[in-house]
């Protein structure tokens, strides 16, 4: 079955049992987990990152092509799993990666938006780039 990409949230939570609130909670945790991993060297960076809303509406879009990706790669594995052991699995899984496979070129642009002139960003373990007009 194909699922817009909005929905792909709704079905994780079908799938695994999370309510809401706490799926609200597990984006936070893993969108902050995110940015201290990215920006552990700099910390206004962050801060500001994090009071963002064009980062969390980067990072929703984020969770739930992490929440296909999840579906896609282990999809058939779950038909037989009881619904605690799927949520486990899940949970395990976007703590892990954090993003989706592509998501790290589009942080990187994100980030340019943000950038006053002659910035320099940590874009991923260690390397960086130069923000230019």
């Amino acid at each position: 079955m194909q699922y817009a990409m909005s929905k792909w949230i709704d079905k994780a939570k079908q799938e695994t049992g999370i309510t809401d609130d706490r799926m609200k909670l597990l984006i936070y945790n893993t969108g902050i987990a995110f940015l201290e991993m990215q920006e552990a060297d700099d910390r206004k960076t962050l801060k500001m990152l994090e009071c963002s809303t064009m980062f969390w509406t980067w990072y929703n879009r984020q969770f739930q092509m992490l929440c296909a990706e999840f579906f896609r790669d282990y999809g058939a594995i779950l038909q037989d799993m009881r619904r605690s052991d799927i949520e486990r699995h899940f949970v395990d899984f976007v703590a892990r990666e954090k993003i989706s496979y592509y998501g790290i070129n589009s942080y990187a642009f994100l980030l340019t938006q943000f950038a006053p002139e002659d910035q320099v960003f940590t874009v991923y373990k260690g390397e960086t780039i130069q923000v230019e007009e």
